[in-house]
């Protein structure tokens, strides 16, 4: 367990650690805050969020307040075989009631520190082109649009990487890097 703050931990879960309660509970902060942000549930069926969970490489991180609520979190990916030198994160998310708080910016700092310390040169995620405030979010913390997703269609890639894992040096890849005004969404 980390703190982010004297009021936040982030909690490393497992979901044999978490009771049927606590699953439901978790799923529905989740949706309300896509519901609240993008006007849509995050895990629609209760069936998607227990695959979701029960995925041996996902490792999710969760964050409660000093009363037990679950107040945000993500998961990550450590061992992907199409970036085998990166962390892929996703479902990042703060409750309406952490926004303008600082918690996501501090989850994706803690996201980045242990992807150093595992020897990674960068994190990158998967986000929905048409979610520009999304997209700006990650931009001003150094990330930068790739390309088209393989793994889920319609969808974009953005990373961010660093020279190396003990320098943390922020390193922009300028090969295949493209801005946000490129992007046609339809």
């Amino acid at each position: 367990m980390a703190e982010l703050n004297n009021n936040h931990k982030v909690i490393p879960v497992i979901l044999s650690n978490l009771s049927a309660n606590d699953r439901q509970r978790l799923m529905a902060a989740i949706n309300n805050t896509w519901q609240s942000h993008w006007g849509w549930l995050r895990y629609p069926c209760p069936k998607d969020f227990e695959h979701e969970m029960s995925e041996k490489k996902h490792h999710w991180l969760i964050v409660k307040n000093h009363d037990g609520a679950f107040i945000g979190g993500a998961f990550c990916v450590t061992h992907d075989p199409m970036y085998p030198d990166k962390v892929y994160f996703g479902t990042l998310w703060t409750s309406p009631h952490a926004n303008k708080a600082g918690l996501g910016s501090r989850l994706i700092a803690y996201i980045e520190e242990q992807a150093k310390k595992l020897g990674k040169n960068g994190v990158h995620i998967v986000v929905n082109p048409k979610l520009k405030p999304l997209i700006s979010f990650y931009e001003r913390r150094g990330y930068v649009l790739m390309e088209k997703s393989r793994q889920f269609p319609g969808f974009m890639r953005m990373e961010k990487t660093w020279d190396s894992p003990e320098e943390g040096h922020l390193h922009r890849p300028d090969k295949k890097a493209i801005s946000s005004d490129q992007l046609i969404v339809s």
